[in-house]
């Protein structure tokens, strides 16, 4: 987090999602949940995403900090 923090701001915006080859999304769906509750936007991929994916909505949502679970 201290690698990390300086980078958020009030309206961070996340890109969370499940990599390729992995459908379980319930972990995801809280992790989004709780960063929604805790101010950030999140652009929730879905599941089964190759991660050329992420970097492009990365890049594309102009996020801060992007969150890959199960990587």
């Amino acid at each position: 987090m201290d690698i990390v923090r300086p980078y958020l701001t009030a309206k961070s915006r996340v890109v969370i999602g499940t990599v390729n080859g992995d459908l379980h999304d319930i972990g995801k769906d809280i992790v989004a949940a709780l960063l929604i509750t805790a101010g950030f936007d999140a652009v929730d991929l879905g599941v089964d995403v190759h991660m050329s994916s992420f970097m492009d909505a990365a890049r594309r949502n102009a996020t801060d900090v992007w969150q890959c679970l199960h990587c």
